[in-house]
C-alpha cells in the first residue's frame, strides 16, 4: 500500500514516433535486433516484472505496423496525435487514468532493446521508497558515451553529468495543465542496460551487447 492506494503498474510503451535517425525501411519500434523487434523485447521485460498489472501502447498513424503487433502481442492499443513526445504521452496518461482507472504508470520508450525485467522493479521499488510523483531513471553520461551512444539531453544532477534515457515513474491522476510533481532521479549503475537505439550503428551496438550478455532473445 502507498498512500492508501493498492500497488499496481501499468506499463505504457512510447511506440508512435517517426524515428526519422533510423533511416530505415522499418517502424523504429519493430527494429530486429538479434531476431526480436525492440517493441516485443519492452514488452516482454515489462511482462516480466513483479508489478506490472497490464501492459498498454501508445502508437500513432506513423507506426500501424507497430499497432498490428501490439495487438498480436495482447498489447492494449492507445492511440495518440503523432504530434510530438509530449502531446502523445499527456494524452496516454490522461487516458490511462479515466478510462483505465490506472494510477501508477511506467512509461518506457520502444528503443530499449536490452531493458531487463529487474531494471523496472528496481526502478519502481525506488520509487515507492520515496514521497515523489514521479521518477526519472538515468544513467552517468560518461558510461553511457563509452558505449558508443549519443547522449541526448544530459543535465547535472547534484554534480554529476546524466542522461535520460527513457524510462519514467507517472502518476497519471495528477497529470494536469502544467502543474508539475514532485519528482525523484533515479541514477542506474549498469549504462549498458538502457541504452537508446535511434541509428543502424546504434541497433548494431545494442546487439553486440546483447551478444556480450547471452542475451538474444526476448526475454
Amino acid at each position: 500500500m502507498r498512500g492508501g492506494i493498492k500497488l499496481g503498474f501499468a506499463g505504457l510503451v512510447m511506440a508512435g514516433g517517426r524515428g526519422l535517425r533510423l533511416k530505415a525501411d522499418v517502424e523504429k519500434p519493430l527494429l530486429s535486433i538479434c531476431g526480436f523487434s525492440m517493441f516485443e523485447r519492452v514488452v516482454n521485460a515489462l511482462r516480466g516484472s513483479k508489478y506490472i498489472t497490464s501492459i498498454f501502447a501508445a502508437v500513432t498513424k506513423w507506426t500501424p505496423k507497430t499497432r498490428c503487433k501490439a495487438q498480436e502481442l495482447g498489447v492494449t492499443i492507445i492511440e495518440t496525435s503523432g504530434l510530438g513526445y509530449i502531446e502523445d504521452l499527456r494524452k496516454a496518461l490522461k487516458i490511462l487514468w479515466s478510462n483505465y482507472g490506472c494510477r501508477n504508470v511506467i512509461v518506457v520508450n520502444s528503443d530499449l532493446p536490452l531493458l531487463r525485467s529487474e531494471v523496472i522493479d528496481e526502478a519502481i521499488q525506488f520509487y515507492l521508497k520515496s514521497d515523489a510523483e514521479t521518477l526519472t531513471l538515468v544513467v552517468k553520461k560518461d558510461d553511457y558515451v563509452k558505449l558508443g551512444f549519443k547522449a541526448d539531453y544530459p543535465f547535472d544532477y547534484q554534480g554529476t553529468v546524466v542522461v535520460p534515457i527513457g524510462l519514467n515513474i507517472i502518476r497519471a491522476d495528477l497529470v494536469k495543465g502544467n502543474e508539475p510533481l514532485k519528482e525523484v532521479v533515479y541514477i542506474y549503475p549498469k549504462a549498458e542496460l538502457l541504452v537508446n537505439v535511434n541509428t543502424i550503428e546504434e541497433a548494431k551496438k545494442a546487439e553486440e551487447l546483447l551478444k556480450m550478455y547471452g542475451a538474444c532473445r526476448a526475454f
